[in-house]
């Protein structure tokens, strides 16, 4: 039994080795899509609600990157806060004019600035700076990589980026579904498609 975890472990160690040793011989050339989505929490309890952003633009992507830092650093994600959609044509209209509206700007701007790869090649840390609501923060995400699809999750805090008022109101407006509660932190996500070519 013993043996046996042994040389699962050193299968998984190998695999591990193999998929870093290809990914060195790659060129990273470009991105073929992107999703932004979000879970925001209402009521005591802390019930989720989630949902997506339709339109957002990404730039600075350098093809022809050795890795996927080299790929991603220094891009720019610009997230249009109309495009709010929850799945929920009504909600999505209470968070525009009780959410969105209440703060500066029309758009979440995602900067990546760093990747902290993990002992396992496949996980690590992306270092962002976020600005919304005109105030920019220093947000971290754990990312996961594998096949071509890198993952990336966070936690950002409504009052970080001076939020108070926006979500006062929304609260206020969803006052008998939200059971008077409306919590401040919000759970990001990002999922991307990168194109890379290998010998």
């Amino acid at each position: 039994m013993i043996r046996r975890l042994i040389l699962l472990s050193l299968m998984g160690v190998s695999t591990y080795a193999n998929d870093a040793q290809k990914d060195n011989t790659c060129l990273f050339n470009g991105i073929e899509e992107t999703t932004v989505t979000w879970k925001a929490y209402k009521t005591p309890l802390k019930v989720g609600v989630g949902g997506k952003f339709d339109r957002i633009l990404l730039s600075g992507v350098k093809k022809g990157s050795r890795n996927i830092e080299e790929l991603l650093k220094g891009t720019l994600l610009k997230i249009e806060e109309v495009s709010v959609n929850s799945g929920n044509q009504g909600r999505d209209e209470k968070l525009v004019k009780y959410f969105f509206e209440k703060m500066d700007g029309k758009e979440i701007l995602v900067k990546v600035e760093k990747f902290t790869q993990n002992k396992d090649i496949h996980d690590g840390f992306i270092s962002t700076m976020i600005t919304m609501n005109g105030v920019t923060k220093s947000v971290p995400l754990k990312y996961h990589y594998e096949n071509g699809l890198l993952e990336a999750s966070g936690v950002i805090d409504v009052f970080d980026f001076q939020g108070e008022s926006a979500l006062k109101s929304i609260n206020q407006a969803c006052k008998a579904l939200h059971q008077g509660k409306t919590w401040s932190d919000v759970d990001i996500g990002f999922k991307t498609k990168i194109l890379k070519q290998c010998p």
